[in-house]
């Protein structure tokens, strides 16, 4: 038994000297990096941090022009425990009041602001203990605009494919289809339509409809801000029909006869809409203008309408001939 005891005791000892070895080491590591960051914390450095300015005292019924974000950069001076605060602190926001400062000109909407001003506030923002050695950039160029409110069309960013044998019956629909914007005259001016939020849908055999986020940024803002998105899809069947061709832009007396006086569309139409095809559906012509010289004897058939639950059309001939008389 005691033999025993004497090879457990042999057999852990080498593990606890082990340990205590390691335990020993991670201690004197420690000590030596505290006296280490001790000694570096004592020592001065320059370090630039950056502060982000928010400006009022604007005119009413005006706003920034310029949606990024205004920053100042302050480069400041101590040792290293009096840039503890500065650098890993709440930094603060540095807050400007427009009212009577400098414009460029007379009548001008951009105003000229000297960050020297704001030295006393990062100072404050800093502490006592600490140095401001510059200030960057010298100045700042404030641009405003008086707000307008328009109503401006949507332009959905949807991606979509869809499974075999199943396509759009309807044109993509979204409401509502405008909204109101409200932002500074030089950028709500300027726009044409907004969009929404890239929508990528993948593989659809039924129909769709999500509320999508508008991308309008921060510039503007926009009421509602979401828009709703309908797809209408249904299974398609493949068909044909033998349709008349007209004539257009002919000028008179001239009159033109046309070889042959009506072609064949094979195209793709869903199956909930397929009773309702005629020829009557669908208008193709053949346009007087397009007759490139007096020596031309064919002109192209173009499909003027045609239903919305239709597509992939295949126009046999896609060509006609023609004769002046």
């Amino acid at each position: 038994m005691k033999d025993k005891e004497l090879y457990n005791y042999q057999a852990r000892t080498p593990f606890f000297r082990s340990r205590g070895k390691i335990l020993v080491f991670l201690f004197f590591f420690f000590l030596s990096f505290l006296f280490w960051l001790l000694n570096a914390l004592n020592k001065e450095y320059s370090v630039a941090i950056k502060y982000p300015v928010r400006f009022a005292g604007y005119p009413a019924n005006y706003v920034l022009v310029n949606d990024t974000p205004y920053f100042v950069n302050a480069l400041i001076r101590g040792r290293g425990y009096d840039l503890l605060w500065p650098l890993y602190g709440t930094s603060g926001i540095l807050r400007v009041n427009l009212e009577g400062t400098k414009v460029i000109a007379d009548g001008s909407d951009i105003y000229k602001f000297s960050t020297n001003d704001l030295k006393r506030r990062i100072q404050e923002l800093a502490g006592d203990a600490v140095q401001i050695s510059g200030i960057w950039p010298d100045t700042l160029y404030i641009s405003i605009a008086p707000v307008i409110v328009r109503k401006i069309a949507i332009k959905p960013a949807v991606r979509a494919t869809f499974a075999r044998q199943y396509m759009l019956c309807q044109p993509l629909t979204c409401i509502p289809d405008s909204v109101t914007v409200t932002g500074a005259s030089r950028i709500v001016d300027t726009m044409q339509c907004i969009t929404t939020r890239p929508l990528t849908i993948s593989s659809l055999k039924k129909s769709f409809s999500e509320k999508v986020q508008l991308a309008a940024g921060t510039s503007v803002k926009c009421q509602p801000d979401l828009v709703q998105i309908n797809m209408k899809v249904d299974k398609f069947t493949e068909t044909s029909l033998r349709v008349p061709v007209k004539v257009i832009n002919l000028p008179p007396p001239l009159r033109m006869k046309i070889f042959p006086a009506e072609v064949t569309l094979n195209f793709r139409v869903c199956l909930n809409h397929y009773k309702e095809l005629t020829p009557q559906s669908f208008t193709l012509a053949v346009d007087y203008r397009e007759r490139l010289s007096d020596t031309t004897t064919l002109l192209p058939v173009r499909i003027l309408q045609k239903p919305d639950f239709t597509d992939n059309i295949l126009i046999t001939p896609s060509e006609i001939e023609f004769i002046l008389e």
